[in-house]
């Protein structure tokens, strides 16, 4: 993998064969919301990249017969992908559970809704960008609130779901405001992810990173009237080392079944399928491909194979290194993970991990 190196220990955390049992299909990168932090910029949320149904059809094939029990469909904004309900069709078909990650704007337009209902997902997860007009504004560059309003509700109602927030400089000071919002869209619960960095044009992008102390000073302070909020239907996907957070906070998540942690990457069980049919290691590192459909495979066992070179096991062995040597001796590390690994990209693990013995 060229590049900036993301890791700085030499430390090899764990080995072992990747079996993908979850995916995600980028199935465009054209986008209704122009988001700062999202990972779709390197793409420059482009109209031609829209992912073909035949090749979307393959890849999900392969990826079934390669073990993937549930698909992501993503994007860009996979509503504004003509093929959607089609693939869906498809998907229901062959017994392949999905779920449509979306901003859910495109659910307010009432003909495409009513279709959409006759051919839908599995499940339906929205993206939360904003909690009012303002910070719809300056997150999203997007001035139709109300619009957004309705298309979230009649997903969260329909689908009896919740929505993720990724918790970044843009809504550090709204977080309350965001989940009250939610709920009042008829969110069944909120999942607080955080944000990380991107790569564009093979640098990473730390744009709307929250800098870790004032992110651990925000959560905390927001915690209790978030779980008064959501009636203790939240959970944060911890994509930052559990050291970063006051030891008793970590153990009452825990206790709470409030935490989801160590990615798909560390655990070597997913996939990122690229609209072109690219295959990625992750939604951020969209410049760093590592194989594509009719060149270095075009079947699942070819696809398995691929995955579990020693080349691309390589690749997958530096990143799920130990960001710190320090992490050896943290007794959570095998649930912490390290958080993600592209946050050392731009962060220094060696001042910041501390590890709870």
């Amino acid at each position: 993998m060229q590049g900036k190196s993301v890791l700085v220990s030499s430390s090899e955390k764990t080995e072992g064969p990747v079996r993908p049992s979850v995916a995600w299909l980028t199935v465009n990168r054209r986008c209704n919301f122009r988001c700062k932090w999202c990972y779709a910029q390197g793409a420059e949320f482009d109209t031609a990249q829209d992912m073909p149904i035949d090749l979307a059809v393959r890849m999900t094939r392969i990826l079934q017969s390669a073990g993937v029990q549930h698909l992501f469909v993503t994007g860009g904004e996979p509503t504004l992908w003509n093929p959607l309900l089609k693939f869906n069709d498809f998907c229901q078909k062959i017994g392949l559970e999905t779920t449509l990650v979306t901003n859910g704007m495109r659910f307010s337009n009432d003909a495409f809704w009513h279709r959409y209902l006759e051919h839908p997902n599995t499940f339906v997860g929205i993206s939360l960008k904003a909690g009012n007009p303002k910070q719809l504004w300056e997150s999203a560059q997007v001035r139709q609130f109300a619009t957004v309003t309705r298309g979230i509700t009649r997903a969260m109602t329909h689908f009896q779901s919740g929505v993720g927030i990724v918790y970044n400089t843009d809504c550090s000071g709204n977080l309350i405001e965001m989940a009250e919002y939610a709920m009042s869209c008829n969110a069944k619960t909120i999942k607080l992810d955080f944000c990380t960095p991107v790569f564009v044009n093979g640098e990473p992008s730390a744009i709307c990173v929250t800098e870790p102390g004032h992110m651990v000073e925000g959560v905390m302070h927001d915690y209790p009237r978030l779980v008064e909020i959501t009636n203790g239907n939240l959970a944060f996907i911890m994509s930052v080392p559990f050291c970063f957070w006051p030891q008793e906070f970590i153990q009452k998540l825990k206790a709470k079944n409030r935490i989801e942690s160590v990615c798909q990457l560390l655990k070597r069980e997913g996939i990122v399928v690229g609209s072109g049919g690219s295959l990625y290691m992750c939604n951020e590192l969209f410049d760093f491909p590592i194989g594509k459909y009719a060149e270095d495979f075009n079947t699942a066992a070819s696809l398995v194979e691929l995955l579990n070179s020693p080349k691309i096991s390589g690749y997958y062995n530096e990143l799920s290194r130990y960001p710190s040597d320090r992490c050896q001796d943290y007794s959570w590390y095998m649930d912490c993970g390290g958080g993600c690994p592209l946050q050392w990209s731009v962060l220094e693990p060696e001042k910041l991990i501390h590890p709870i013995r």
